[in-house]
């Protein structure tokens, strides 16, 4: 009988802790996501045309095609965007060469020995947090070319293609600075704002969210 009421008592504990610390997280999650009023915001959204690559599926083979359409796409899209300027240059230059790009897909798939369908899509896109050298992007809805590969439920591959950062295929290094940014049509307080962002917030509440799931399995168990 004792033996029993000890393990009522320890459930009733372990609830109680479990309950807490889900509060807490809840909690210090909000206080990431919803800006106090302090906060300094910059829109850089619709200044910005990103790149979004989508593989099969996670298979190595898969993740491997992915990669080599991602080096090939990059190349097409530098040449139809090398004259693009301003925001409208660059959607209407995107917009206009959606066959191209999705041939030049197809075509890249091909040589490397696969017949998986392949479409371009242009339009907007939510986007996670990213940081490319110094800059940090915001989570949020930019204008995207996405390339879906086959079934397009693999793991994603992100980059900027307006202004062009996209330059090193295999990482992600940027071989950018203020004055790039501003010769894309950027503010001063656009490209401050992607300087000064605080990238880690998103990850912040995942890593606490998997330390809490860690804890919730060790008192369960």
């Amino acid at each position: 009988m004792k033996t029993r009421t000890k393990r009522i008592i320890k459930k009733c504990i372990c609830a109680a802790v479990v309950s807490a610390a889900i509060a807490f997280v809840v909690l210090y999650a909000v206080s990431f996501a919803v800006p106090m009023a302090s906060e300094k915001t910059v829109n850089v959204y619709d200044s910005t045309v990103r790149l979004h690559v989508i593989a099969n599926s996670d298979s190595e083979y898969d993740q491997n095609l992915k990669l080599a359409v991602r080096n090939d796409i990059i190349g097409v899209a530098a040449g139809i965007l090398g004259d693009s300027m301003t925001m409208d240059e660059a959607k209407a230059a995107v917009e206009g060469s959606l066959p191209l790009l999705e041939e030049a897909a197809r075509a890249s798939l091909e040589k490397n020995g696969s017949d998986y369908e392949v479409s371009a899509v242009f339009g907007k896109e939510s986007y996670p947090v990213r940081r490319y050298g110094e800059f940090t992007f915001p989570a949020g809805e930019y204008y995207s070319l996405r390339i879906n590969i086959g079934k397009a439920e693999g793991k994603n591959w992100w980059c900027v293609l307006y202004p062009p950062l996209c330059v090193s295929a295999a990482t992600n290094d940027v071989y950018a600075d203020r004055e790039t940014f501003l010769s894309y049509g950027f503010t001063e307080e656009q490209v401050n704002g992607l300087l000064e962002a605080d990238g880690g917030k998103t990850e912040v509440r995942f890593a606490l969210w998997e330390a809490l799931k860690k804890g919730v399995e060790k008192i369960t168990k």
